[in-house]
């Protein structure tokens, strides 16, 4: 999708979901970044304000193969599927692609990705390309970070037929790993007053995260937990929700937190920044784990700022 004003002077953004198995189409274009959502049980769409082909030209591609409106005719293939495959298969694509749009072959490129096609890292992480061989080396690799790398990699090799003008990456709310997201998810439910004490302490009890396969105490004790996210939402617990039981409902509303970084915006204040060794490190206040589906004013402003390589202010803006 073409940038909404001088395409050919803005750069080229890849956008890519996560899940594993999480459409780009289905849920980056028609529920996050995309600039037309579709709307349930009625044939129409609507423009999407927050659009991020205002701040770039945006292309999403469905992967692994598989997912989505992607395909292969070797049927094999989908039994093989792993980060490396999918990394190198995206690769693959792109080369291609600018072969076939070369008028983007000259635009700054970067990628930006959220929950499995990020890395060990919650937020949004923004990391310069000079930084990048260093950056590789501490950090395990998802959908974005791994194609990243590839590029970067062949970069410094191959024909400049092939080479991508790579200039960064971001990623939002990653996943880590099993032991480390799960033992967080029920600290957080914890520390939120999602779990009683009786329920946190029962899975600290009977589950070690360490172990591939959980044992049948552990899966009791976790089902307990997992019953309080069918009446709220484990993905933004600030949303409102409506809870019925038998004639009584109720809604949770909360206040519009506006605004980004400890950075003050409508008086607000919308998150923090924390910035290491060319890595940022942005959280939005009340963003959820799909800062753009939860957040997408502030989502877009971030990538304005990513884009230009410009930093977040600590003033209202």
């Amino acid at each position: 999708m073409q940038a909404t004003s001088k395409p050919e002077k803005k750069p080229l953004l890849l956008w890519l979901n996560g899940g594993p198995g999480c459409s780009s189409v289905g849920i980056g274009e028609a529920e996050e970044v995309g600039p037309f959502f579709p709307q349930k049980d009625e044939q129409i769409l609507t423009l999407n304000p927050h659009r991020w082909n205002k701040a770039a030209n945006l292309l999403l591609i469905e992967s692994p193969v598989g997912v989505g409106f992607s395909y292969t005719n070797t049927s094999s293939d989908l039994y093989q599927l792993g980060d490396e495959i999918t990394a190198n298969d995206s690769y693959t694509f792109l080369v291609n692609w600018f072969k076939r749009f070369p008028q983007f072959k000259s635009h700054d490129f970067y990628i930006a990705g959220e929950s499995y096609a990020g890395i060990h890292d919650e937020f949004l992480v923004i990391c310069l390309y000079d930084l990048f061989d260093t950056i590789f080396k501490i950090i395990n690799s998802h959908y974005v970070p791994q194609l990243a790398e590839v590029i970067f990699d062949n970069n410094k090799h191959l024909p400049e037929s092939n080479y991508i003008n790579l200039k960064g990456f971001m990623v939002g709310n990653a996943l880590m790993d099993d032991e480390t997201d799960q033992t967080g998810m029920v600290d957080y439910a914890w520390d939120h007053a999602v779990i009683s004490d009786r329920v946190y302490n029962n899975i600290k009890i009977k589950c070690n995260f360490s172990r591939p396969n959980p044992t049948q105490d552990c899966k009791k004790a976790l089902n307990a937990y997992f019953d309080v996210y069918y009446i709220i939402d484990m993905y933004n617990l600030y949303i409102p929700t409506c809870v019925s039981n038998s004639s009584i409902s109720s809604n949770r509303q909360h206040p519009m937190i506006q605004g980004v970084a400890p950075q003050i915006f409508s008086k607000f204040v919308g998150g923090w920044t924390i910035e290491y060794e060319g890595l940022m490190f942005v959280s939005i206040r009340g963003a959820g784990h799909q800062v753009p589906s939860f957040k997408p004013r502030q989502a877009l402003q971030i990538v304005r700022h990513f884009l230009a390589n410009k930093k977040l202010s600590s003033t209202p803006f």
